[in-house]
């Protein structure tokens, strides 16, 4: 498979199978570790795949609180030299040392609680068939985890298809990404949909009410908190979307 510029590199393995070994070459994800600083001060640090650094700065600043729109930035910088991202904002935005955490493949901590978004309202409807459309064209596209095996997916989707897939080593990555690239381009997700290959968690749904995305389909299942917190706020959750099954939640 051809790829321009391919974010993986091919190494040399052995393979054990039904008895016999055997040599051969295996694509492997890299792991980045990519800083993000808000007005001059170190925030945080993501492990990731390293594409859509801006999109992933952007979506991750606003879904954890520090900026309510894009409007909000006022300059930013991306360093793939160094792996790191500047942010600086038009106001000065308060942050804490304790939210300056190591984040391994995309997993964060965050003591606050974030409220959905101010336009967040109940889910409109979806018939089976699209779903099942809908997540067999996110699997399709999802070409790096493809050749690889290593990533996870979420991709952005609305009655006419997917309009944004992004893939990375961390299953809150891709999201951020997602609300990155909305914000950037001035898109309302409102009446959008998130889909998701990896497992839906309390994070994930706090993105996702942060973003103001009514609805979340993925290929795994989620967590009984997750559920919970969804049913709170609203959110239709359908999860095991596979084999012309699925549950909702």
């Amino acid at each position: 498979m051809k790829m321009e510029n391919p974010p993986f590199n091919r190494i040399k393995v052995h393979n054990y199978r039904h008895g016999n070994w055997a040599s051969q070459e295996e694509w492997v994800v890299p792991e980045h570790f990519l800083e993000i600083f808000l007005n001059d001060q170190s925030l945080v640090q993501i492990a990731c795949l390293g594409r859509h650094l801006d999109e992933l700065a952007v979506g991750f600043l606003y879904t954890e609180g520090y900026v309510e729109q894009f409007a909000d930035i006022k300059d930013m910088m991306v360093d793939t030299s160094q792996w790191w991202v500047k942010v600086y904002t038009h106001r000065p935005v308060p942050t804490l040392p304790s939210k300056t955490v190591l984040a391994s493949s995309g997993a964060r901590f965050n003591s606050e609680e974030i409220p959905p978004h101010p336009n967040f309202t109940p889910s409109v409807g979806l018939s089976p068939e699209r779903v099942f459309n809908l997540v067999e064209e996110m699997v399709l596209r999802a070409r790096v985890h493809e050749v690889t095996g290593g990533t996870h997916s979420a991709a952005l989707a609305n009655e006419s298809g997917i309009l944004c897939l992004r893939e990375d080593i961390g299953r809150h990555n891709c999201l951020d990404m997602l609300a990155g690239y909305g914000l950037m381009n001035g898109l309302d997700v409102s009446d959008k949909w998130v889909l998701r290959t990896g497992r839906v968690s309390t994070e994930i749904i706090k993105k996702v009410a942060r973003m103001g995305v009514r609805m979340v389909i993925s290929l795994s299942v989620p967590t009984m908190s997750a559920i919970e917190l969804a049913r709170q706020w609203g959110i239709t959750l359908i999860g095991r979307v596979r084999n012309g099954e699925m549950i909702i939640y």
